[in-house]
């Protein structure tokens, strides 16, 4: 059903957006950027996502930049009405932003930001008494007069919706049921030239698989549409399609049609050992028309629990595109204890490194944005006792193969700052960030139970972080103090692919006799690295490979009764 706004006539030549210089009205944080909310009392509601992506900015060639967050208007937002979605624009490249209010005239929430081919917005959220997805579109850029569409809400409602605009102004969104049902995710299409649904029902995204709710959308010019999602242990079915790993299904017709799903990462779903697990992180854009997906990832180290537990050097964001590193994630940012804090109150649903959101630049520099926790337990905030957070970023200039140090952006004194979305466009050599910052760590909207607060929402423009790849072996394990490992582990080589060495590096819990070799493909063994009698802690061993014919090979790692196969590249 459509419900249309009054939209008073605009004569679209000589329309200009109203310029407000926010900044000058009113910054409540003393973290770097432009605020887009400007003082105006419509952020209580410090919680900001499920998981996933809503790709909450977008900047434009021709200088637009459109921004959404999530708010309240009084100190009960928490559960009534006033809870909604609100936007924000420029014209200027972000240096003076128009906060044009609240989007929806009903308790909303979780939205996602799109942009059609005109430049207008496009804000999805899910509202109602009986919850679904509603779609709102703006009538001119940077207006705030919107038009809305309701999705259809049975038989399977669609919440947390996420949503992209593909070719010809077909907007593709997805949701999750919000249940038990399965198939626990949904979705549909809205063609905004006939402004009609694809289906009167939405659609089983993964007719097999439980309720999921974190998961990313991307388009791509040329027609491709992805739709992503974390399938976790932590829900049943436990038996269901691609268990414990990140699947999509991608349609090349511009949301048309949706080909079979497709498992991307390949992990076990046997939860008897130690395995990799997924935390809420996930985010999804087309370089070209290529699929980037980066994901935050834990080694779970208690082996049948339901829940998650990791020591800090497991934890990582991982980064995967068909075309790179044969298709084997490879690590973008991961814990060290130069840059990161370990396991401090961060609150509900954080980790210390989290929620990555993924953007280019035009001369095609990759970078991950996500929120991270430094320092040690002095760094937090005396009145909550919650840890203070910063924005972070890693910047790849080879597709995503290797990556530079974590960069700190923010790096404020007392202020807590999270919930990063990085535009998926940005100007050479620059990344444009929109976050959240607040001057009390934690959340009071969602059981931290932290005091009520009023956060900010800042947009930040700044040059991209270094490039040049970073060894984060040489740190993933060291600590202030240095202890005994609690696990073996055999890490992913690196460089990979090589050409003609490469660095294994592996960790053994205590002293025992170890042998690291390597086979090709038809099973033969054609080198040892290692063997006899090492101590605890970690170990680096390189692998020349120069007089090795190209192709894959697997290196196997025995120490005692543990035992570990990992594959590489040797590309010559």
């Amino acid at each position: 059903m459509k419900y249309t706004q009054y939209v008073p006539y605009v004569d679209k030549a000589s329309f200009t957006p109203k310029k407000v210089d926010l900044s000058g009205v009113k910054k409540v944080s003393s973290s770097p950027g432009v605020s887009v909310v400007g003082g105006l009392a419509n952020t209580y509601y410090d919680f900001q996502t499920n998981g996933g992506d809503e790709h909450r900015v977008h900047v434009l060639p021709d200088g637009s930049v459109h921004v959404v967050y999530m708010g309240g208007t009084n100190r009960a937002a928490i559960g009534d009405a006033s809870r909604g979605s609100f936007y924000a624009f420029s014209d200027d490249f972000g240096e003076t932003f128009t906060n044009l209010g609240r989007v929806e005239f009903e308790r909303a929430g979780f939205p996602s930001l799109g942009v059609t081919s005109e430049g207008y917005a496009l804000i999805v959220s899910h509202t109602g008494a009986v919850l679904g997805t509603s779609l709102f579109v703006d009538a001119l850029p940077g207006l705030g007069i919107f038009t809305s569409y309701d999705a259809p809400r049975a038989p399977i409602e669609c919440i947390w919706p996420r949503a992209a605009v593909s070719t010809n102004n077909r907007v593709i969104f997805y949701g999750s049921s919000g249940g038990a049902d399965v198939p626990g995710n949904t979705w549909n299409a809205l063609d905004l030239g006939t402004s009609s649904f694809a289906f009167t029902e939405n659609q089983p995204l993964f007719p097999d698989v439980g309720n999921e709710i974190r998961g990313s959308i991307a388009a791509s010019a040329g027609g491709k549409v992805a739709l992503v999602l974390i399938n976790g242990l932590d829900l049943p079915p436990v038996a269901d399609f691609g268990n414990n790993n990140i699947i999509l299904r991608e349609s090349t017709d511009g949301g048309l049609t949706f080909g079979d799903p497709v498992n991307v990462t390949g992990y076990s779903a046997d939860t008897s050992s130690v395995h990799e697990a997924f935390w809420l992180g996930i985010s999804a854009i087309y370089v070209g028309e290529e699929l980037h997906i980066v994901w935050n990832e834990v080694l779970d180290q208690v082996p049948g629990d339901a829940g998650i537990s990791y020591f800090g050097p497991d934890l990582r964001i991982k980064h995967w595109a068909a075309s790179v590193n044969g298709g084997v994630p490879t690590t973008a940012a991961r814990w060290d204890s130069v840059h990161f804090s370990i396991n401090q109150t961060e609150g509900v649903n954080h980790l210390p490194l989290d929620y990555p959101s993924i953007g280019v630049d035009e001369n095609g520099i990759l970078t991950v944005v996500f929120t991270g926790f430094s320092g040690d337990t002095l760094n937090a905030d005396p009145v909550s006792g919650f840890a203070y957070g910063d924005i972070w970023a890693v910047s790849s200039a080879n597709n995503g193969l290797l990556w530079g140090e974590p960069t700190n952006l923010t790096n404020s004194v007392d202020m807590d700052d999270r919930y990063p979305y990085i535009s998926s466009w940005n100007e050479s050599g620059k990344i444009n960030v929109m976050y959240m910052s607040d001057s009390v760590a934690g959340s009071f909207a969602f059981n931290d139970g932290a005091p009520v607060s009023t956060p900010d929402f800042l947009f930040l423009k700044v040059d991209h972080p270094s490039t040049e790849p970073y060894d984060f072996y040489a740190t993933a394990v060291e600590d202030k103090t240095p202890a005994v490992p609690e696990r073996f582990s055999l890490d992913q080589n690196y460089p990979n692919p090589f050409n003609p060495s490469t660095n294994i590096a592996f960790t053994l819990a205590k002293a025992e006799n170890a042998k690291l070799e390597i086979f090709n493909t038809i099973g033969q063994r054609v080198a040892t690295l290692v063997n006899g009698k090492l101590p605890a802690g970690q170990h680096n061993v390189t692998w020349d490979a120069k007089d090795m014919p190209s192709g894959i090979y697997f290196y196997k790692l025995e120490a005692g009764t543990f035992s570990q196969v990992k594959k590489m590249i040797l590309a010559k």
